[in-house]
């Protein structure tokens, strides 16, 4: 096993990107600390590489929750494996893609006007009035509405706030999310900081039951800006199910260097600096598989590889790093094509 990969990882989501809009308020003086409020129904996405508080804010309540892992996980081949552009090798056709945005205008009950790819055969838009609806070459779907849905609720630095919002998304796209198998989706919101200490929120509503599809969701300006949905990257062929190592073996495997992270360390992690831990799946479109992984968050707030502006240590914040150890026994790993992690 490698030590300590030098790039992002991706698990399930990419907790680097804002999903919500949200504008700091000026303030004549120095900037607050403001009310630590921990995620709500997190899902176990895993984040990168993050600034907050508290690790609450980010992974919610019980930030560890990789004790009770099966004692077999599958790994899952990857459907649309992509080059190094993120272009999928093997995309569907443009009539494929087309076909998938006139179902989606169809169940939003919008009449398509005009058909573009913006200089990318990779993406087909099609332009309905306001909404435009971009269907990708891997099936993912981004749709655009302009200014055709106001928020029943002003937008501040609340949780609280993004649920109402997302509650009202999950109801008035309910015929897009029924067409997703993704009937009453559970609303989650977790939130990380800039380097000033201005709040950036990440909004997604998740299917339930046995439906692991997620729609990361964007508010602007007082309005349901967009919906991007990449599928379910998991409902691709399994491979096979092997067997687990326990928590605590991935923990030592930790202690001793053996894993990957966009953050690589000089000295071995400390184990009082361990935050948070989830088990979850790196979903890279570059993978050729889907394994699972251990995901250890590390406070490396002390740490000159974690070195933050002095603006951002005055204000308290600390650096949360994510660590990853594969889940299955070692001598499985060699079946599958070599871990790597990238950038994007």
């Amino acid at each position: 096993m490698k030590r300590f990969g030098v790039a992002l990882i991706i698990i399930l989501m990419l907790g680097c990107l804002p999903s919500c809009d949200y504008r700091a308020e000026e303030s004549a003086g120095e900037p607050k600390k403001p009310e630590i409020e921990a995620a709500t129904t997190n899902n176990g996405l895993i984040f990168a590489w993050n600034l907050a508080y508290d690790i609450t804010e980010l992974l919610g309540e019980t930030p560890f929750a990789a004790y009770d892992v099966p004692e077999a996980m599958p790994v899952y081949k990857n459907k649309y494996v992509t080059d190094g552009a993120g272009v999928p090798l093997k995309p569907i056709s443009r009539e494929e893609m087309r076909k998938a945005g006139e179902a989606i205008a169809d169940v939003l009950g919008l009449n398509i006007d005009s058909e573009a790819n913006y200089g990318s055969d990779n993406h087909l838009w099609l332009l309905c009035d306001e909404t435009k609806i971009q269907v990708g070459g891997n099936e993912s779907v981004y749709i655009e509405f302009g200014k055709t849905f106001p928020l029943p609720v002003e937008l501040g630095g609340s949780n609280k706030e993004y649920i109402e919002a997302l509650n009202y998304t999950a109801e008035v796209l309910a015929p897009l999310f029924k067409y997703w198998n993704m009937e009453n989706p559970a609303a989650s919101v977790s939130h990380d900081y800039s380097f000033g200490g201005e709040k950036h929120f990440e909004c997604n509503l998740t299917g339930r039951d046995e439906n692991p599809m997620s729609a990361s969701v964007y508010f602007s300006e007082g309005y349901l800006c967009s919906i991007r949905s990449s599928g379910g990257p998991l409902d691709g062929e399994i491979m096979g199910e092997y067997p687990t190592i326990t928590y605590d073996c991935a923990k030592a495997l930790l202690l001793d260097g053996q894993c990957y992270s966009i953050v690589p360390l000089n000295s071995p992690i400390e184990e009082n600096k361990i935050r948070g831990a989830v088990i979850g799946y790196k979903t890279q479109c570059y993978d050729e598989v889907f394994i699972p992984f251990y995901a250890f968050y590390v406070d490396i707030t002390d740490r000159e590889e974690g070195a933050m502006p002095e603006e951002s240590l005055a204000l308290g914040l600390k650096t949360f790093a994510t660590y990853i150890v594969p889940a299955i026994e070692p001598e499985y790993l060699t079946k599958f094509p070599e871990i790597i992690v990238h950038f994007n």
